[in-house]
């Protein structure tokens, strides 16, 4: 018989097939290790990365004119927007930038219910990603007390500026 088949509870099993072989999967000592891990790396980055990251923002980030567009204000309507024109080492970065706010994005979302800063991990990802609102969506999150207290509590640790809305 199976190791992983006698590992699996009994009301595992009961359910139906798809279902029962997908939990069983689920539950198995491998996948169960791996999101142990998973885990632990997450906690470890989000203890050391995301100060680190949030010290390297200057003090009045979210002060700053939207520069989403060439002329870097916000009092462009939406019809005269000019494309970006990027250099490859420029395309590059901004790649970089959002894949790591992506994976910032998922291990935010992971450690709302796993060991983490999850809250503070997905205000870093979405201050990494690229996307039309984000200032707006920046703003409207550190109007909230709770997160602008916790960003500069973060950012006093690492002995720098508070940020200023």
């Amino acid at each position: 018989m199976d190791l992983a088949l006698l590992a699996t509870p009994a009301w595992v099993l009961s359910l139906p097939e798809p279902l029962s072989s997908a939990l069983a999967w689920l539950l198995s000592p491998a996948v169960l290790g791996g999101l142990g891990v998973a885990s632990v790396l997450m906690l470890a980055a989000s203890v050391f990365g995301l100060p680190w990251l949030l010290a390297r923002l200057p003090a009045d980030h979210f002060r700053r004119p939207s520069d989403e567009t060439e002329g870097g204000g916000d009092d462009v309507s939406e019809g005269e927007r000019a494309p970006l024109r990027r250099s490859p080492t420029q395309l590059a970065t901004a790649v970089t930038r959002n894949v790591v706010g992506v994976l910032l994005l998922l291990a935010g979302l992971a450690m709302l219910v796993l060991p983490g800063q999850g809250l503070l991990t997905l205000v870093v990802a979405l201050l990494l990603l690229d996307f039309p609102g984000k200032m707006a969506l920046e703003r409207r999150l550190i109007a909230n007390d709770r997160v602008f207290r916790g960003l500069n509590a973060v950012r006093r640790r690492m002995h720098v500026a508070p940020f200023v809305r």
